[in-house]
């Protein structure tokens, strides 16, 4: 069974230093995710410092929220800086902070290398009257694929041809 850690304990554990710029107080403890935020084992448990700050310093529990940080600084524990909120609260804080990543543009970038079909033999496929079978040998796809096409589940983006 696991041992119950108490506010005092976590608190012993962080080391942290203040940008006297931005009035953050920058963690020290643990280590940093792939995502840039610290995190620690307590209890043997991987926690993010930030959630474990806003826990201790606030005495409230983040189940079921995102702890924000109105600095945008990710080490970040100040507890003046994080927030609870929801997922939405989250990604409306991105948004109107600018800080959104081109993750849509690399995406479209990606599918495009990986498409086998361009734009005009998708456009032949849905006006081709011959089967999927003969289609997927002529355009070297799978019938599956070919049916996709026509049904709209894949490229429906592009430009509906009747």
């Amino acid at each position: 069974m696991r041992r119950k850690i108490t506010g005092i304990e976590a608190a012993k554990r962080f080391r942290w230093h203040i940008d006297e710029k931005t009035g953050c107080w920058i963690c020290e403890s643990g280590h940093t995710d792939k995502q840039g935020y610290r995190f620690m084992r307590i209890a043997g448990i991987r926690t993010r410092v930030h959630r474990l700050a806003y826990w201790v310093f606030n005495n409230k529990s983040p189940k079921g929220k995102v702890i924000r940080h109105t600095c945008d600084n990710r080490e970040c524990i100040n507890p003046n800086h994080l927030v609870a909120g929801t997922k939405r609260d989250n990604t409306q804080d991105m948004l109107e902070r600018d800080r959104a990543s081109d993750w849509n543009e690399r995406r479209m970038l990606t599918e495009d290398r990986r498409r086998k079909l361009t734009t005009q033999q998708i456009k032949e496929i849905r006006c081709r009257p011959e089967g999927s079978y003969a289609l997927a040998r002529v355009y070297c796809v799978s019938a599956v694929q070919i049916r996709r096409i026509r049904n709209g589940s894949r490229c429906a983006g592009l430009l509906q041809v009747a």
